[in-house]
């Protein structure tokens, strides 16, 4: 389970699949991991928001070489703290958020937390193997 959560630490980009009225959206995004709970942030209001106040069933796939790891889970409203604690971590990442926020050029933000984790991982760099599939 260790080297599911390091490829999930250490890939800050994912694909995140959300679904509404059987219409279904992929979305690059970038993540967090705190304390082992993955976080994420959208723009208020976006498709991916809409999407996610009506259905929050989710699946997210990372890759780094040839390891993935497809998450199936929902997506629940970040706490408080997860949220200060996200919002620390990418404005360090991406410094130029601090301005745009002083400026009142940031958008409103919505944050999610990954819950009732699925992961299906596999390493496509030998023969083929059935995924190990374990809860998170």
């Amino acid at each position: 389970m260790e080297k599911i959560w390091d490829l999930i630490k250490n890939t800050g980009t994912c694909v995140l699949a959300t679904s509404l009225n059987d219409k279904p959206r992929a979305s690059i995004m970038e993540h967090t991991v705190i304390d082992n709970k993955i976080v994420f942030s959208t723009v208020s209001g976006s498709i991916k928001a809409k999407n996610l106040e009506k259905n929050n069933q989710v699946s997210i796939s990372v890759m780094k070489n040839f390891e993935y790891v497809t998450l199936d889970g929902i997506l629940e409203t970040s706490t408080e703290e997860e949220t200060e604690k996200y919002l620390k971590i990418l404005k360090e990442k991406h410094p130029e958020l601090i301005e745009l926020e002083k400026s009142g050029k940031l958008g409103k933000f919505v944050y999610y937390t990954l819950k009732n984790i699925t992961a299906y991982y596999g390493d496509m760099s030998g023969e083929f193997k059935e995924p190990l599939i374990v809860k998170l």
